[in-house]
């Protein structure tokens, strides 16, 4: 049994098997709405704080299978809280 077997438990060609039988997921960021609400403000801020503009970030957040209204809430929450923009 060789060293890489021992340690990982696998062969390297079942490993390069898997890597190319898995799907794409986003490495970053909320995979849906039942992702943690820290996590979700986490990466809206980081996005916001790129220069994504918001309706880029409302669009991604979608897409990872949030309601539009609930990435409106998360979004406004991260304005109002850590950027002081809106209403005050």
């Amino acid at each position: 049994m060789g060293i890489f077997e021992t340690l990982f438990g696998t062969k390297k060609k079942d490993a390069t098997k898997a890597k190319k039988t898995a799907v794409k997921t986003p490495t970053s960021g909320p995979r849906d709405e039942s992702a943690s609400a820290k996590e979700v403000v986490r990466y809206i801020f980081d996005q916001l704080a790129k220069g994504t503009s918001r309706d880029a970030v409302r669009d991604d957040l979608k897409a990872r299978g949030f309601s539009k209204q609930s990435a409106e809430d998360y979004i406004e929450l991260v304005e109002k809280t850590m950027f002081k923009r809106g209403d005050s």
